[in-house]
C-alpha cells in the first residue's frame, strides 16, 4: 500500500539494468509498440519483473503494464508502450477491477535530479513534460514538493484567537488548530476552530478544548466567534460537507441511521466530557504556560520529547487518544455526536488513535486516516480505515501495516484539480525548520512518497510582506482550503508563538499561490 518513488529495483535481465518501481493497480497511458505488444508470458516468466526486463530490452519501450486475468489461465500479458508514456489509472486496473495490473516507467539509467519521467516523480502535484515537472498551482520545486506559500502581512497571520470574556487578565484565550474553512453560497467563510477554556494552555487542553464556529468575509480572516459548535473535548477537527447524493437519499428516507438530516460531518479526537472536569487556569499564570505540559522539559530542563497530555482520571484519562464523529444539519447548528470513542476493526491494538481526517466519496464510501503513537507520543504512524458510510463501520484497509513507515502526525487528506489524492502531514518533531510532509496517491488507497516529500514541504518560519519573518515555536495540524475548482488557496495551522517571552497558541492562516492571473 506504500511505494517509495525511485527505489532502485535493479533487474539484471537480458543484459539490461532497469531503475523503476513496480506500481500495482495502475495502467499506462501511451502507444503500444506495433508488432511487440502484448507479449503473452507463461510459467515462471509470468511475472512483472520479467515484463519489465522485456521493456528494458526494447529500445522503443518506455512504459509497460503487466496484466493478469486477461490471457489464458496461468498466463499474463505484458503490454509494452512507447517512450513518453506515463502511468495513469483505469477502471480495469483499479483495485477490485477485472484485471490485476502492475505498471512502471522504464529507463536504462536512474533519472536525472532534478528531473522526472512520470507524474509520480512530480509527487502527483504536477505533470512531467519533457523531463521537467510542470507544477500545479500552489506547488513549486524540481519535483513539485514545496508549497508555494505567499508572505503574510505583518499582522495577517491571526486567523482565529478565541476572545477572552470581559474582565479576564488576557484579551485572548488559546486555541490549538481548526478545520479548513467552508464557504457558503453568499461567499462567507466558516471556520470550525478549537478554543481552550478558562485561560488554559496545551498542558491541559484535553480537559478544556471545545469547538467553536467563527466566520469571516475573507478566506484568511480574521474570523469572529459566532457560536459554540460542540462542547468538550474536541481535538484536531476536520469538518466536511456530506455529499449531495447522500443528503438527497436521507431526505427520501434512505438515510443511514442517526444523523439522517446531516449536511456536515465532523471527525475529531475526544469524546463528550462533563464540564465539572474543566480546569480553571485564570487564578494562576497558566495562560502563558510552556504549552507542553509533561512533554516540554523535565525537572532538569532537558527536553523530554513528544508526549500526550493526560485527560481527567478514570474513563477519560486517554480522552485525547480516541476517535469520534458528529453531524450537523446546518453551519450554524450545533453538532450532535453520532459515534463516540469508536475503534476501526483491526485497530484494537493501536494506542492513541487520534488526528482523524477523512474523504467521503459521492456514494458514501469513506476513507479515514488517523494517527497512532506510543504512551509518550513516540513512534507516530498513520493508518487507513474504510467504511461504506461516513458513520461507519470502519475497518483497517491493511491490518498491521501503516500507510508508510515514516513517523508523522496530523494528516489532512484532499483531492487536487486533477483528482489526485494528497495527504498533508506534520513531521514528528517540534521547533523551527522544515515541519511539513506529504504523501500522494491516485486512488486514496495506494500511497507514494519520497525522501523529499517527507522532509521539505513547509517550514515553521513564515515570511512577512515587509521582508521579515516569524519563526514559530510550533507549527502543526496543516489544513488546506481547496476552492471549487480544486485549487489550493490557503493553509491553516495550529501555531505556538513564543515572541515576547510568552507562549500564545492560535490558528494561523497563510495564502497559497493560485493559478496565474488569479487574485
Amino acid at each position: 500500500m506504500l511505494h517509495l518513488c525511485w527505489t532502485a529495483a535493479a533487474a539484471h535481465a537480458l543484459g539490461v539494468v532497469c531503475n523503476s518501481s513496480l506500481v500495482p493497480f495502475m495502467d499506462t497511458v501511451g502507444t503500444a509498440i506495433p508488432g511487440s505488444s502484448p507479449v503473452t508470458l507463461t510459467g515462471a516468466d509470468a511475472t512483472p519483473e520479467h515484463c519489465r526486463s522485456l521493456c528494458c530490452a526494447d529500445a522503443a519501450c518506455g512504459v509497460f503494464t503487466f496484466v493478469t486475468g486477461q490471457a489464458a489461465a496461468g498466463a499474463a500479458n505484458c503490454w509494452l508502450k512507447a517512450e513518453g508514456g506515463q502511468l495513469g489509472p483505469s477502471a480495469p486496473c483499479a483495485r477490485g477491477g477485472p484485471y490485476g495490473c502492475t505498471s512502471s516507467v522504464v529507463r536504462p539509467d536512474a533519472p536525472p535530479s532534478p528531473g522526472c519521467i512520470s507524474e509520480l516523480d512530480c509527487q502527483l502535484s504536477g505533470l512531467c513534460v519533457n523531463g521537467t515537472c510542470d507544477c500545479d498551482p500552489g506547488w513549486k520545486g524540481a519535483h513539485c514538493g514545496q508549497l508555494d506559500l505567499l508572505p503574510n502581512n505583518s499582522s495577517g497571520h491571526f486567523a482565529y484567537r478565541p476572545p477572552a470574556p470581559a474582565g479576564a487578565a488576557a484579551p485572548y484565550w488559546n486555541s490549538w488548530g481548526a478545520s479548513q474553512p467552508l464557504r457558503d453560497a453568499a461567499g462567507t467563510y466558516h471556520l470550525f476552530a478549537t478554543s481552550i477554556l478558562n485561560g488554559c494552555g496545551l498542558n491541559v487542553y484535553t480537559f478544556n478544548e471545545q469547538l467553536v464556529h467563527a466566520t469571516s468575509a475573507s478566506l484568511l480572516g480574521p474570523y469572529s466567534f459566532r457560536n459554540v459548535a460542540l462542547n468538550t473535548t474536541i481535538i484536531n477537527p476536520h469538518v466536511l460537507r456530506v455529499p449531495q447524493q447522500l443528503v438527497a437519499d436521507a431526505g427520501a428516507g434512505a438515510g443511514a441511521g442517526a444523523g439522517g438530516d446531516a449536511k456536515f460531518v465532523l471527525f475529531y479526537s475526544g469524546e463528550p466530557l462533563p464540564s465539572h472536569f474543566h480546569k480553571n487556569c485564570t487564578t494562576g499564570d497558566r495562560n502563558s504556560d510552556t504549552g507542553s505540559g509533561s512533554s516540554g522539559s523535565n525537572s532538569s530542563g532537558t527536553p523530554a520529547g513528544v508526549a500526550e497530555p493526560p485527560g481527567p482520571p478514570g474513563k477519560y484519562l486517554n480522552i485525547g487518544c480516541v476517535l469520534s464523529i458528529a453531524t450537523a444539519s446546518a453551519l450554524d447548528a450545533p453538532f450532535q455526536v453520532q459515534a463516540a470513542n469508536f475503534t476501526p476493526a483491526g485497530a484494537e491494538g493501536l494506542f492513541c488513535r487520534t488526528n482523524p481526517t477523512a474523504y467521503i466519496f459521492p456514494n458514501g464510501t469513506t476513507l479515514l486516516f488517523f494517527r497512532s503513537a506510543g504512551s509518550r507520543g513516540e513512534s507516530e504512524q498513520i493508518w487507513l480505515a474504510r467504511a461504506p458510510h461516513y458513520l461507519g463501520p470502519y475497518a483497517l484497509v491493511t491490518p498491521g501495516a501503516p500507510v508508510f513507515p515514516n513517523h508523522n502526525e496530523d494528516p489532512f487528506v484532499f483531492r487536487n484539480e486533477r483528482g489526485r489524492f494528497l495527504l498533508m502531514l506534520h513531521q514528528s518533531n517540534w521547533g523551527p525548520g522544515q515541519n511539513g510532509a506529504k504523501a500522494y496517491s491516485h486512488d486514496g488507497l495506494d500511497w507514494h512518497f519520497s525522501a523529499e516529500s517527507m522532509s521539505d514541504v513547509w517550514s515553521s518560519e513564515v515570511a512577512l510582506a515587509d521582508g521579515s519573518s516569524v519563526a514559530f515555536a510550533r507549527r502543526e495540524e496543516p489544513k488546506i482550503y481547496v476552492d471549487e475548482k480544486g485549487h489550493m488557496r490557503a493553509m491553516f495551522n495550529a501555531v505556538a508563538d513564543s515572541r515576547g517571552g510568552g507562549y500564545a497558541t492560535y490558528v494561523m492562516s497563510q495564502a497559497i499561490a493560485g493559478p496565474k492571473g488569479s487574485d
